[in-house]
């Protein structure tokens, strides 16, 4: 199992129940038939900024 398994789940939990507005913090979606483009595009830096105080 992954450590980051139990961040995972809290994070998902918590969008799931509408406590983080994911608007401002998802920039793109894709379709499912094209999961592989999008996590490749996660992991690309062209592509995933962080913005931070």
């Amino acid at each position: 199992m992954s450590a980051w398994l139990p961040f995972y789940v809290t994070a998902m939990a918590l969008i799931g129940s509408g406590a983080v507005d994911t608007a401002e913090i998802v920039t793109a979606t894709y379709p499912l038939e094209d999961a592989a483009k999008a996590f490749t595009a996660s992991v690309d830096p062209e592509q995933v900024t962080v913005d931070g105080p």
